[in-house]
């Protein structure tokens, strides 16, 4: 395959993602998602201490849930992987052979550490016929990531390019347009207007 993925999950990494979503709470409300985008265990807020964090995501983790979805990931990335084939030819992406996938219940449905190769899914908030979806997203935005970096693009009109990535590639798997807080419509033009061996230079146009 053109990408293997390595899967991993349990009790430590939820402790982990929890923490990171309750310090990027302000993040998220500022660029416009709603209360209902990131999952955290009850009771748990902004307020609440390493320790609480450990005991509420101990009491709740059960490894039996992570297992299946696994399993099931497997199989189904060796269906869709074949999309990154053609994708290897655009010389701009920053390419890698594999990337962890981290299974997690928590935070928003996906996420990616590109300096760790690591996509985070959320496999309680999404039906699991859609995670490898999300998992396709989120390495998209890692191949794409570093020129976005160099060019200050915004959040919303970084998510449109990845859509449009994903439904040039992945037409049956990545075919939606996610609803954005702002108009977006530049991006679309600047897709339609240069192949994606210039997508440099539509990351360019797109910068702020």
């Amino acid at each position: 395959m053109p990408i293997q993925l390595h899967i991993i999950y349990g009790l430590k990494f939820e402790i982990i993602r929890v923490t990171e979503t309750v310090k990027l709470l302000p993040w998220y409300r500022e660029r416009g998602y709603g209360e209902n985008h990131v999952r955290l265990p009850a009771g748990i807020t902004e307020e609440s201490t390493a320790e609480d964090i450990e005991r509420v995501v101990a009491a709740e983790f059960d490894a039996s849930g992570y297992e299946a979805v696994a399993e099931y990931l497997t199989s189904q990335w060796e269906v869709h992987a074949a999309g990154f084939v053609p994708m290897k030819s655009v010389a701009a992406f920053a390419w890698r052979d594999s990337f962890e996938v981290v299974l997690t219940k928590y935070g928003s449905g996906g996420s990616f550490d590109v300096g760790k190769g690591r996509v985070i899914v959320n496999i309680a908030t999404r039906e699991r016929e859609k995670l490898v979806g999300t998992i396709t997203h989120e390495i998209i935005h890692m191949l794409i990531q570093h020129m976005i970096k160099a060019n200050n693009v915004s959040h919303w009109r970084k998510e449109r390019l990845v859509d449009l990535i994903g439904a040039k590639y992945f037409p049956k798997l990545l075919n939606r347009k996610q609803l954005t807080p702002e108009d977006v419509s530049m991006i679309d033009q600047a897709f339609k207007a240069h192949s994606i061996d210039e997508i440099e230079v539509t990351i360019q146009e797109l910068g702020a």
